[in-house]
């Protein structure tokens, strides 16, 4: 390894400790305290935000007439009490240097997506998200589609059906790049989901029929999980901690991928997966820790792995510290994360991030995050070298 990799990583790690030995007790949910730059919640089907106003919106409704202002002010009020909408964009430029010593740039609009919600009754809620994703998704494809039936204020059970993210993982990052935990478990199925919030206590549990089924065996509704989270907020301190648990990972974007791509239409039995996450924060500090992993190997012609079935885990370690800079909400973060028996995933062994995001506007986000790989060894199915990627992103959250 040479001495510019050794320093790149010593100032990584040196920056990491330096930031967990301040956190001792810590205070924000995880993501939550991104400023922007994130996703649309991908969870959050049930409930229906008020949509702020466009600036644009606001300078008509100013100068319009006193009568007019006041009948557009019960139209869009009643529209908004039954459609919201809200969106995002993402523009990234990065520069790559890959294993290999390739180099490469490039400048894409990453991300738009457009989020509808309609609550025609206090315990009817639909969701439909649209996602568009240069060179990956042409032309624009339906992220969810989403039914949920319950209302959290008068009953803590709810019901969600249609095509959703399961709850297994909460892949929680400040980072532009998703975690490495997210690329091995993040399962996205036409499903049923039920469960019950109550006294910081939430619970679930879903069914659908996956994609990766066992060689042989007629496609059913034999896919299940349960996902169990508590919540503790206190005005200094916020904890939170879940467990999940699935029973074929192998049906997960990342891994049923990476089966396909090895000519597998299925396996020869289930992989069932768990995963554990813990956040917790305190004022501006944060740290976010989180496991994903399966818990029996694949057979060797499935997904090998040094002449055995391969046995696939995942996890991550950040840290995040909130300041005003200039009056500008700011989020500087550290990470490691780490992966076993991922090679023929395409995944890296060991990944070390840091970034720095800044609220322009309430509005407007401008994000830098710097990026070094270091792949599996060679007898391990990688390529044994380093990589290293910078990247800006621009996003605008509406």
């Amino acid at each position: 390894m040479s001495i510019e990799s050794w320093t790149q990583k010593g100032l990584l790690l040196m920056g990491t400790a330096a930031l967990l030995a301040t956190v001792s007790p810590v205070n924000v949910r995880g993501a939550e305290n991104r400023p922007g730059t994130g996703e649309i919640d991908k969870h959050n089907w049930g409930q229906v935000e008020e949509g702020s106003r466009t600036g644009e919106e606001q300078l008509v409704r100013q100068n319009a007439p006193a009568k007019q202002r006041e009948g557009k002010d019960g139209l869009l009020a009643g529209i908004r009490d039954y459609l919201n909408f809200s969106g995002l964009i993402e523009i990234e430029a990065f520069r790559l240097d890959g294993y290999a010593g390739e180099k490469e740039s490039d400048l894409t609009l990453s991300t738009v997506e457009l989020d509808l919600h309609l609550r025609p009754r206090d315990w009817l809620n639909g969701h439909l998200l649209l996602l568009w994703e240069e060179n990956n998704t042409e032309p624009v494809e339906v992220d969810e589609a989403v039914i949920s039936l319950g209302n959290p204020l008068k009953n803590p059970l709810f019901l969600n059906i249609g095509k959703l993210y399961v709850p297994f993982g909460l892949y929680a990052t400040n980072m532009i790049q998703d975690p490495l935990t997210l690329a091995l478990g993040e399962s996205r199925e036409t499903a049923v989901v039920a469960g019950m919030e109550y006294g910081g206590f939430s619970w679930s549990i879903y069914a659908f029929n996956g994609d990766m089924d066992k060689t042989g065996e007629k496609r059913a509704i034999d896919n299940f999980g349960a996902s169990l989270d508590y919540l503790l907020e206190g005005d200094m301190i916020s904890l939170e901690m879940g467990i999940d648990y699935i029973n074929n990972l192998a049906d997960s974007d990342g891994l049923s991928d990476a089966l396909a791509s090895r000519g597998s239409d299925g396996i020869y039995d289930y992989a069932p997966g768990l995963g554990t996450h813990l956040q917790l924060s305190r004022g501006p500090f944060a740290l976010f820790a989180e496991y994903i992993g399966v818990l029996d190997r694949f057979a060797v012609r499935e997904l090998p792995y040094q002449g055995k079935g391969a046995k696939p885990e995942a996890w991550q370690l950040e840290a995040s510290y909130t300041a005003q800079i200039m009056e500008r909400e700011t989020v500087f973060a550290l990470g490691y994360q780490k992966t076993m028996e991922a090679a023929n995933m395409g995944l890296p062994s060991d990944r070390y991030l840091t970034s720095a995001t800044i609220a322009l506007t309430s509005h407007l986000f401008l994000a830098l995050e710097y990026v070094f790989d270091e792949d599996y060894r060679e007898k391990e199915g990688g390529s044994g070298g380093e990589a290293n990627m910078i990247t800006t992103q621009l996003a605008l959250e509406f």
